[in-house]
């Protein structure tokens, strides 16, 4: 009797352990296949870690765009169709406004070839904000002329940049000359000008980017110069770039600048410069 009690006790225990390994194999199983389909679930994001996040290239710049002369400052006459410097700085101006915001600048205009901000309002936020202080040689005054002269042109950008503030003041115009073969692109700025460092890489990137669009043949010149005549550049502390984007009393020069399809592949080329420099 003793020995089959011993017997069935052992059974027990044995059967006990067997219950207990097959437990355990049971916990395995449950255990390894809750991990697998951990794994094959997918990850839940939020957007900010899957949307593909791309920058503009001009994002968080913002350029002051002044289109030369306007109103009844007609500028320099086309040779070609006795048209006028104004038509075309606006023109390219705009196309440049358009491509430069495409591209995520924030754009301003000295004025849009319809509109301009009254002298009595400039010469008042100038002397407001002591700019006339900064700049005596301003000639401001409260005459209305229909005009934007260079004077309140440079003083409205010195304005803007206390109140707006933007990174690069870039002026267009388009050259004459008493001589006919005279041809060419010039971008100059002022040697005074605190930036002047930037801004001589800046105009050799300007001339470079519409020198290898082939806009132009290998006669056309490409120069860049300081200078301290051009009033828009001179009077600021800011960085300010003026462009003759050729010459309208070169008759080669004036067929292309008088082509809209030459102003539009003009206008790229200097949005793709800043847009190289600036991003």
């Amino acid at each position: 009797a003793l020995r089959r009690k011993r017997v069935l006790r052992n059974r027990i225990i044995a059967g006990g352990v067997l219950l207990a390994f097959i437990i355990l194999i049971i916990l395995l199983i449950v255990i390894i296949s809750n991990a697998s389909k951990r794994k094959e679930e997918p990850v839940e994001t939020t957007e900010e870690t899957t949307e593909e996040v791309t920058k503009a290239p001009l994002e968080g710049f913002t350029v002051l765009l002044d289109a030369g002369h306007g109103f009844n400052d007609f500028g320099a006459q086309c040779e070609v169709n006795g048209s006028w410097e104004k038509e075309y700085t606006i023109s390219v101006i705009l196309m440049l406004r358009d491509k430069l915001e495409n591209l995520g600048a924030s754009v301003l205009l000295t004025h849009d070839g319809k509109s301009y901000t009254k002298e009595t309002e400039i010469l008042e936020q100038a002397e407001k904000l002591k700019i006339t202080e900064k700049y005596p040689e301003l000639q401001l005054d409260t005459e209305e002329d229909d005009n934007l002269d260079k004077y309140e042109r440079v003083a409205l950008a010195n304005i803007w940049h206390e109140t707006k503030g933007f990174d690069l003041f870039l002026s267009l115009h388009f050259d004459s000359s008493q001589y006919e073969d005279e041809s060419g692109m010039s971008v100059y700025y002022c040697e005074d000008n605190p930036h002047v460092s930037e801004l001589g890489s800046l105009a050799v990137k300007l001339c470079s980017s519409v020198k290898s669009s082939g806009l132009h043949d290998n006669t056309f010149t490409y120069r860049t110069a300081y200078d301290d005549s051009y009033v828009v550049v001179k009077y600021c502390d800011y960085p300010a770039i003026l462009i003759e984007g050729g010459y309208l009393t070169n008759e080669s020069d004036t067929e292309k600048i008088a082509d809209d399809e030459w102003q539009e592949k003009f206008a790229a080329q200097l949005a793709v410069a800043l847009a190289d420099y600036f991003s």
